[in-house]
């Protein structure tokens, strides 16, 4: 009997009890987990053979987790998520994760999984990571390009207060998380949404979480007066000491602008957070970039996910590139991903790109629902979350209940788009397909 040790997290109970059964009885010792804290109390009292991580959790997220335990500990880890996108598997490799498992997950894979983790023993290696996509000048020879790569180097060198500014999608964030790892910040990366501001308590205990380390207001354009007031008022009482324990990166789309010039931004409060700014590129921006773009992606994602080796033929890369792509570099990740999943050839035809590009068009339509209503004869206040919520649950019905599928339909980030929806009184409809 063997008698590794194995430490599973997740937020399922009944997952966990599952995991928990069948390892018990192939012979592991095995304990669990629930939230992020649970599992650094378990990882640092314990000496663990393998972890089985998910992406998920309550108070954290999977990925936060494997870069604060890189580097330092020899154990390694298995991510385990609704559905491996490309950006997951992408991330979890980066930070030394040596497999992903899709949920609901197969008890054969599960098992070969274990036992090729175990007799691997890896070190999840502090070896630096491949670039950013964004960032990665094996591709991309556009001076849109080159001019943003060289904004970021800048920026680096002198990290101020940076405002990124783009559309959904763009990559804000992974530039964002690179000005944290390559400005070496000690303490993580913690982000704030307009509505963590909105709660006093929420707020205070990410700026305490993001000391040491960086802390990044998402979505900008989305603050109310009063999260405005209290960010402003939180940026005006900052003393120079206490101005140095974090570096302070925001990013917003347009809108910011416009709703400026209506003055319902404040303009001291951008001048505090957007000492720099930076425009982030739309993807149409360097439109003849994009086939090498598309290359590039699926080349990580093949080695990423062991996938067979699957060739974009110069028509299909022709077609990617003529379209417009709204849902910039995530909305191409997940079709690039796609593609891959379901090619059935070696060579991948424009056809083949052409139906999964129909078929996930057809959730981007306006809900009959939402254009039906009578919004003249409500309060701007309820006529807001009424659409919101019909919005919301129309497309979240098309996009089979998949939280990836829905961000990427709605132009939302993924963690704003959760609380919106807890907010709204939506339930997902297919919790077991989180990913996609």
């Amino acid at each position: 009997m063997t008698t590794n040790r194995i430490l599973v997290v997740d937020d399922e109970h009944d997952i966990l009890v599952l995991l928990h059964e069948i390892l018990s009885e192939e012979g592991y010792r095995v304990d669990t987990a629930s939230t992020a804290e649970e599992a650094r109390q378990a990882l640092g009292s314990g000496s663990y053979d393998l972890v089985l991580l998910d992406i998920w959790l309550p108070d954290s997220d999977g990925i936060t987790l494997l870069r604060e335990w890189s580097g330092h500990t020899k154990t390694p880890v298995i991510m385990i998520s609704g559905h491996a996108t490309i950006d997951a598997a992408l991330e979890a490799s980066r930070w030394g994760a040596v497999d992903v498992l899709e949920k609901p997950i197969s008890l054969r894979r599960l098992l070969s999984a274990v036992a090729r983790a175990l007799e691997m023993q890896v070190r999840v290696s502090p070896v630096p990571p491949p670039p950013p996509i964004l960032l990665d000048p094996a591709w991309g020879r556009s001076g849109t390009l080159h001019a943003l790569r060289q904004a970021v180097s800048a920026l680096v060198h002198l990290p101020l207060e940076t405002l990124l500014i783009g559309e959904p999608g763009s990559g804000r964030e992974e530039i964002a998380r690179t000005l944290h790892e390559r400005t070496q910040r000690h303490g993580p990366f913690i982000t704030c949404t307009p509505t963590d501001i909105e709660s006093p308590t929420v707020f205070v205990d990410r700026i305490r979480a993001a000391t040491g380390g960086t802390l990044c207001l998402q979505d900008l354009e989305g603050l109310t007066t009063a999260a405005q007031d209290r960010l402003l008022a939180w940026l005006i009482a900052l003393s120079p000491e206490e101005q140095g324990r974090r570096f302070l990166i925001s990013t917003a789309t347009s809108e910011l602008g416009l709703r400026m010039e209506r003055h319902e931004v404040s303009a001291e409060l951008l001048e505090r957070v957007g000492r720099r700014v930076l425009t982030v590129p739309a993807v149409r921006d360097y439109r003849p970039d994009i086939p090498e773009l598309v290359t590039t992606l699926a080349e990580r994602l093949t080695a990423a996910q062991a996938l067979p080796y699957r060739r974009f033929s110069i028509g299909a890369l022709n077609f990617l590139r003529q379209q417009d792509w709204p849902g910039n570099l995530r909305q191409l990740s997940h079709v690039v991903e796609t593609v891959l999943h379901e090619a059935e050839s070696e060579e991948i035809s424009p056809e083949a790109v052409q139906e999964v590009l129909t078929r996930r068009n057809d959730i981007a339509h306006p809900p009959r629902s939402v254009l039906g209503e009578d919004w003249l004869g409500l309060p701007l206040r309820d006529a807001r979350e009424r659409f919101e919520r019909a919005y919301l649950e129309e497309l979240l019905r098309r996009c089979e209940g998949r939280i990836g599928r829905l961000a990427e339909a709605s132009g939302m980030e993924r963690t704003h788009l959760y609380r919106k929806l807890r907010s709204l009184g939506i339930h997902r409809v297919n919790p077991e397909s989180d990913e996609a």
